[in-house]
């Protein structure tokens, strides 16, 4: 039990276990790092005391699923208590007993802020890193049109040699 409890203590994620009221019973420390709450302040409070409305709404029918028997995910933004806006994935698995019941579910939630923002410059320098090549592209074709239409223009304002030496 000791070994357990250092490991789950050591994850880089937070580990919960919420039964069918919505009550946490269990919680590692790593909600702390999110939410700002330890484990105690955390342990026997509902998710509703622990989340704003606007997210328990979000995480609820992931809960609802995962009491119904079935694994579920819920992605999330929530306010950390430094201010900042984390954006939280969580899983619940189901615990189902030898009855076949579900008393309670599992919780494993990860921290996505950092990956998510990543993911968003990956994607805004894809963006950037297209329009400059149609802006390229674009430049091309714009500069071989006023070729063109410079060599005609110049071949007009030109008289033609061959006029020339015919009206001698």
């Amino acid at each position: 039990e000791a070994r357990m409890r250092t490991i789950t203590r050591a994850m880089p994620a937070h580990i919960a276990y919420v039964d069918r009221s919505y009550v946490y019973r269990f919680t590692n420390d790593r909600f702390r790092d999110v939410m700002g709450l330890d484990r105690d302040a955390l342990t026997g409070k509902p998710v509703t005391d622990v989340f704003p409305p606007h997210v328990f709404t979000e995480v609820k029918p992931a809960i609802d699923r995962a009491l119904a028997g079935k694994t579920a995910v819920a992605e999330y933004d929530i306010p950390a208590s430094n201010g900042e806006i984390r954006s939280v994935r969580s899983t619940f698995t189901p615990e189902i007993d030898e009855n076949g019941d579900v008393p309670g579910t599992f919780v494993l939630s990860i921290d996505r802020t950092e990956e998510k923002a990543a993911t968003e410059m990956l994607v805004r320098s894809k963006r950037m890193e297209t329009t400059a090549q149609l802006t390229s592209g674009l430049a091309h074709d714009f500069s071989n049109i006023l070729t063109i239409v410079l060599v005609n223009l110049a071949r007009i304002g030109k008289p033609n040699i061959d006029d020339a030496q015919r009206e001698e």
